[in-house]
């Protein structure tokens, strides 16, 4: 796999343009800025262009304002279909920045027309921060030369930076160290940056780990590798091919299939290596360590200058410890394909799409074929893809988030001979039909983002302007420090209209699942754990203006999962694993009544005058209680499906609620299983609406108003209230099991929250100026 990575290094007196354009046409370039952590820009950089391999594309000079420009054609190249660029930055004293860019396939599954790059910055971050640590083998003695190379990194300012694939003698352009003959090594990261980090060496597996909260990670132990050598040829001549790149991979890891298991079912290894590369040399010769026993999968990429040069797709080839497998492969001249995705009817051509070009050795599809990159279409719905001959499958494929629809000339099949005239291919979608094109599809507006660290529940205050997440730190130990009760919580404020962070709140408090701010904005109650017990929970209260401590309510024997304020800011009521949903006196913090549940009370909501408290249970069953007695009012259990939240409307009226339907058994739910949404009148407990969806929704909420019900999923929804239609389609970047959704104090933005981030998203259409909003 080929990736475009761009290395800025500092330099003086550059005698070219400081625009750095590549042919004088700003509509074919796209610009990016190099920038100091606080924001001024960097001049006289010299960018130069790579590939992953090592090879060089160009070069760029910032100017005057820090920019430097990319042609925006290597971004829209079917070539390079699928893949990510990548912006770095190095200075001589070890400034790093970095910026990684969607690729026209991605920009268009989520929902761009006409997919282009946009504008870019990343930031020079200095590298502040040293890692330290030792490798060994499995009897403690140390290894020396292993390369201790950063594969991944995530910071506020830059963003999410993954490179794919490794090489044993190519270094890849960010922070790496060699460890000395006692087995240490020291890197230098930048400050506040998260990173994955792989140990190199050919004769042991490759190992991933990540520094959490320490900057010294001690010892850490290699297990001896086994390789693949051999040699690349050109079919009929026999000739050596260099600079091809050959490619190993553990086979369950492509396949998406579990790895071998030991006898208790599980891999004691899964930190450990998976694939690797290596570029042929000019006898064609290549060699592939640090592969762990395993099966692998192997395939050649000729890059984009020999596209037609195409090999088969080895599979099983069987990797042992201490051994090396010879795998020699020819290359061919492929066959040149070309075609064309239009719209059914209309045949408007369909740009920015990947066609999955696939060919077999028969017709059962016993043998796969290696073709070229699977392309993505143009502008003009054009794409082109070179194959081995074979029966041939095209196919395009429908998004789910989008109005087209697949039909059966979405697929293309036949046979490729050695010679003759190949057909042109001609894929169709069907076009949007006009309710369709009505609805609303929209891109998310802000982001807040919390990554690592999870997101357990959030809030806003009553005027909409505050908004509160709360949750925990999410490390490489999380599994062992949840057992435990270490996990800490992450409790931060925001700007809800800039996603600007205000504050974080840090103290000894575990991990938090929810959060509530009181209706006069002066106080915020939060839901979770103890700190170091594995069981015990705490309602913790702040003042919001000082991030003080007020007081901690104590009652609850478990963990606690829900939080909520009465609309008068009197009561304050939580639910928690003991079973109960407690309420307090706000003022006083003294528990007033105990409200006991069939199972955990994990969803709590006021109606809008207070007079209506809602209490959900995971395990089925829906209360309401008079919001002063406390009284129950109305009881109901949902069969035959569990709930994953429950609403109710401001008014009142209604309450909705959204889950998944149990298998036969009546316990289990499987990923395939549908979801559900019901909705009952809040009065009588009839059920007046319930669909199903397709996914789980794992969060569900009224609009202010109550005529619009949104839930979360990886794919959400916005629903009329009344006739259950859907009136848009959220299609999500990011996505959790425990997604939570919240409408704005004025009901046109929908905020979702999954474990590592929050967005908001702009559906005003749904709510133009003159539609009478009764929650004012």
């Amino acid at each position: 796999m080929v990736r475009f990575l761009l290395i800025a290094s500092f330099f003086g007196g550059v005698d070219q343009a400081a625009d750095g354009k590549s042919d004088g046409k700003p509509a074919d370039e796209i610009v990016g800025r190099l920038e100091s952590p606080e924001g001024q820009p960097i001049v006289d950089f010299k960018v130069e262009a790579f590939r992953q391999t090592g090879r060089a594309e160009g070069e760029f000079v910032t100017g005057d304002d820090g920019a430097f420009r990319v042609p925006a054609a290597w971004f829209r190249d079917p070539l390079f279909a699928g893949e990510e660029f990548v912006c770095i930055a190095r200075d001589s004293a070890g400034g790093l920045g970095w910026f990684q860019i969607q690729s026209s396939s991605a920009r268009a599954r989520n929902g761009a027309e006409n997919p282009r790059p946009t504008p870019f910055r990343l930031a020079l971050l200095p590298t502040e921060r040293t890692i330290t640590g030792r490798i060994v083998d499995p009897d403690q003695k140390p290894l020396a030369g292993v390369r201790i190379q950063v594969q991944r990194l995530r910071h506020p300012l830059n963003g999410d930076l993954y490179l794919y694939g490794f090489g044993m003698k190519d270094e890849l352009p960010l922070p790496s160290a060699a460890t000395d003959d006692k087995g240490r090594f020291r890197l230098k990261l930048p400050s506040g940056a998260d990173a994955t980090l792989h140990a190199l060496h050919p004769a042991w597996v490759v190992r991933h780990f990540g520094p959490a909260g320490d900057d010294d990670l001690g010892e850490m132990a290699m297990q001896p590798a086994g390789r693949i050598a051999g040699k690349v040829v050109l079919a009929g001549s026999g000739r050596p091919v260099a600079g091809i790149v050959v490619s190993a991979t553990r086979f369950n890891a492509v396949r998406g299939r579990s790895f071998r298991r030991n006898p208790r079912g599980e891999d004691p290894d899964a930190n450990l290596g998976m694939d690797g590369y290596c570029v042929t040399d000019a006898e064609g010769r290549y060699e592939i360590g640090g592969l762990k026993t395993d099966l692998h999968e192997m395939q050649v990429n000729a890059g984009p200058n020999h596209r037609d040069l195409l090999g088969p797709h080895l599979r099983d080839i069987d990797v042992q410890t201490g051994k090396t497998v010879t795998v020699d492969m020819t290359v061919q001249k492929g066959r040149r394909v070309a075609g064309q995705l239009v719209e059914a009817g209309s045949g408007k051509p369909i740009p920015g799409r990947r066609v999955y070009a696939n060919v077999f050795g028969d017709r059962e599809r016993q043998r796969s074929l290696i073709s070229s990159p699977y392309p993505i279409t143009n502008e003009r719905g054009e794409f082109e893809c070179f194959v081995l001959p074979g029966f041939a499958r095209f196919k395009v494929e429908a998004y789910r988030e989008e109005p087209l629809k697949q039909i059966p000339e979405s697929t293309s099949e036949f046979e490729i001979g050695e010679q003759g005239p190949i057909p042109r291919v001609v894929l169709k979608l069907r076009g949007p039909t006009p309710a369709e094109v009505r609805r609303l599809r929209p891109n998310p507006t802000l982001q807040f983002s919390t990554r690592p660290n999870a997101i357990g529940g959030f809030a806003f205050d009553h005027e909409g302007k505050l908004l509160v997440t709360a949750g925990w730190f999410d490390t490489d130990a999380a599994l062992q420090e949840w057992s435990n009760g270490t996990v800490r919580g992450d409790l931060r404020i925001w700007d809800a209209k800039t996603s600007a962070e205000i504050a974080r709140i840090e103290g000894e408090f575990g991990g938090l699942f929810g959060a509530a701010i009181s209706p006069d904005g002066t106080a915020l109650a939060t839901a979770g754990r103890v700190l170091n017990s594995p069981d015990a929970g705490e309602l913790r209260i702040w003042d919001l203006k000082t991030r003080e401590l007020r007081g901690v309510l104590q009652g609850h024997t478990k963990w606690v999962l829900a939080v909520a304020y009465s609309p008068k800011g009197k009561y304050l009521v939580s639910g928690s694993f003991d079973k109960t949903a407690r309420i307090w006196d706000a003022a006083t913090g003294n528990e007033l009544v105990s409200l006991p549940q069939s199972s955990t009370p994990n969803y709590l909501r006021f109606s809008r005058d207070g007079r209506t408290l809602l209490v959900g249970c995971r395990g089925g069953t829906i209360k309401l209680y008079d919001g002063e007695t406390w009284k129950e009012r109305l009881s109901l259990e949902v069969k035959g499906a569990r709930l994953f939240d429950v609403d109710l409307s401001s008014d009142g009226r209604y309450f909705a609620a959204a889950g998944a339907i149990y298998e036969a058994d009546g316990q289990s739910i499987k990923s395939s299983t549908p979801g559900l949404i019901r909705i009952w009148d809040a009065t009588t407990g009839k059920e007046l609406r319930s669909w199903n969806v397709e996914g789980h929704s794992s969060g569900i909420a009224f609009s202010p108003n109550g005529k619009h019900l949104a839930d979360a999923r990886h794919t959400s929804s916005v629903w009329d209230v009344e006739t259950g239609e859907e009136l848009a389609a959220i299609f999500r970047n990011m996505s959790s099991s425990g997604d939570q959704v919240r409408f704005s104090a004025d009901g046109k933005s929908l905020a979702i929250a999954g474990h590592q981030g929050l967005q908001f998203w702009d559906i005003s259409p749904l709510v133009p100026d003159n539609d009478d909003d009764d929650s004012k």
